[in-house]
């Protein structure tokens, strides 16, 4: 004999779109949750699924991923996860992150599942993957090797949506692309905000950047404090910060670039700071060098 128990039309529930914002907050408070909420039942997976795979990060080992991706409770993800996951799951994919652990195959087996990315991190010679990078449109947060725009045929379909460029120096340039790479940051349509790796602050034109008036921000990154030589454009533009990177494992690029995946304050939301404060003359209008660790707050006070 069988029993069915019915729900009584009197039990108390929740409004759908109530129900769902409650395990969306739930969710994107510890994201490495997500796959146990999306147990609950067929309605929470809809609604989870696609914040589950929003950010992937990859690196040079697995350990190394789950030890940055556990700082800010995000789930980690192994090559093999192409494999056993439908295609629709990438698709979701918002904020990818390629370290130089991947071969050029893996590499490109993610960028090719990623459709519908908008914020970009590669961390080794591009040139090979220009084809699949090609199909990437909706990109506006790219770090990439320069030999990716040192090119004669930019601008590519990859740099046609990208506002904030941060160019890598992984492979060696010569001169005559030098020259190339200054007239093809002029060719990014929407581009506003350029920062550079040590050593390419001397491959491109300081007075290009200094000339280029769609740019609100021009960051040099460096390992220590920066001397910008008397002539340089860039010695009073209002624009221009180089910021002082950490070494140290929780302050790193990589974290850095995970906090701003996940909503928070990465480096170029401390470069915009900073040049306010520089513009509204809460800090000196000569000083140019800050560090990753500073506290906005103290800007406030500084005066000039």
């Amino acid at each position: 004999m069988s029993v069915t128990v019915q729900s009584s039309p009197l039990e108390p529930r929740l409004p759908q779109d109530l129900e769902r914002r409650i395990f969306e907050i739930a969710a994107m408070d510890r994201p490495v949750s997500i796959p146990k909420l999306m147990l609950v039942a067929w309605r929470a997976k809809d609604w989870l699924e696609p914040l589950l795979y929003r950010v992937v990060f990859l690196g040079s080992s697995h350990i190394r991923n789950r030890g940055y991706c556990r700082t800010f409770g995000l789930p980690t993800f192994k090559e093999a996860t192409l494999k056993d996951r439908p295609p629709a799951c990438f698709q979701r994919v918002k904020h990818l992150f390629i370290g130089a652990g991947l071969d050029d195959s893996e590499a490109e087996g993610w960028l090719a599942a990623c459709p519908n990315i908008i914020n970009l991190f590669i961390q080794f010679s591009s040139t090979p993957l220009l084809r699949v990078l090609n199909a990437l449109h909706g990109v506006r947060c790219l770090t990439i090797d320069v030999c990716a725009i040192c090119g004669t045929d930019i601008p590519h379909i990859l740099f046609l949506a990208v506002t904030h460029l941060e160019l890598l120096e992984l492979s060696t340039i010569h001169r005559e692309d030098a020259v190339r790479l200054s007239q093809n940051l002029a060719l990014i349509p929407h581009l506003t905000h350029i920062a550079l790796n040590p050593n390419l602050d001397r491959m491109v034109s300081h007075a290009a950047l200094a000339a280029d008036t769609r740019l609100q921000c021009i960051a040099f990154l460096w390992s220590s404090p920066y001397a910008l030589g008397d002539t340089s454009p860039l010695l009073n533009d209002a624009r221009f910060v180089c910021i002082q990177q950490s070494m140290e494992h929780h302050l790193d690029y990589r974290t850095d670039w995970l906090r701003g995946a996940v909503g928070g304050d990465d480096y170029w939301a401390l470069a915009d700071t900073f040049i306010a404060a520089r513009r509204a003359g809460k800090v000196e209008r000569g000083r140019y060098n800050i560090c990753d660790t500073d506290n906005p707050e103290e800007w406030k006070g500084e005066g000039g």
